[in-house]
C-alpha cells in the first residue's frame, strides 16, 4: 500500500509534467499557426500569468529545500511572495507588470542577500525554466534579466 504522501507526491508530480506539456503544446501551436517568435513576448508565447504562475510555483519548491537560499523564506508568507514573484517574472518576460529597480532595492534591502544565495537562486530558476521545456533562447532572456538586476538585490 502507497501512503498517501507518496501518492500526494506523484500526483503532484504528473500534473507539473501535465503543465510543461501544456506550456509546449501552447507553443508548438503557436508555431504551427505561423506566429512569428519576434512577434510575441515570452510572457505571451508560454501562455501568461497562469503559466508563469506555475513555474513559479514549481520554483520555490526547489528554493525552499535549498540549503543555500531556503533560509531566506522561513517565516515568510508564501502565497504573496508567489504572487509578487509570478508579476515580477512575468515583466523580465515581457508581460504587463512592471517593478522599478528602486522597489526592487528597497524590498531587498534588509534581507542580506549574499552572492553565493543570489546565484543558486539563479541556478534553480534556470533549471526550472527548461524543466518547463522553455525554448533555451529564452531562458537565457529571461536569466539575462534577473542578473542585470543582481545589484539591486545583493545587499551582503
Amino acid at each position: 500500500m502507497i501512503g498517501p504522501l507518496v501518492e500526494a507526491r506523484a500526483s503532484a508530480l504528473q500534473s507539473a509534467h501535465s503543465q510543461r506539456r501544456q506550456v509546449n503544446d501552447n507553443c508548438a501551436a503557436e508555431a504551427r499557426a505561423g506566429v512569428p517568435r519576434v512577434a510575441t513576448s515570452i510572457f505571451n508565447r508560454y501562455g501568461g500569468f497562469a503559466n508563469v504562475s506555475k513555474i513559479v510555483m514549481e520554483f520555490y519548491d526547489l528554493v525552499l529545500d535549498s540549503e543555500i537560499a531556503g533560509d531566506y523564506f522561513v517565516d515568510v508568507d508564501m502565497p504573496t511572495l508567489v504572487d509578487h514573484q509570478t508579476k515580477f517574472i512575468a515583466s523580465i518576460m515581457g508581460g504587463p507588470a512592471s517593478y522599478s529597480n528602486e522597489a526592487l532595492e528597497r524590498i531587498h534591502a534588509h534581507l542580506d542577500i549574499t552572492k553565493e544565495a543570489f546565484d543558486e537562486i539563479v541556478s534553480l530558476l534556470r533549471m526550472t525554466l527548461e524543466d518547463f521545456e522553455l525554448d533555451p533562447a529564452d531562458v537565457d532572456q529571461v536569466i539575462d534579466g534577473i542578473r542585470a538586476r543582481e545589484r539591486y538585490i545583493v545587499n551582503a
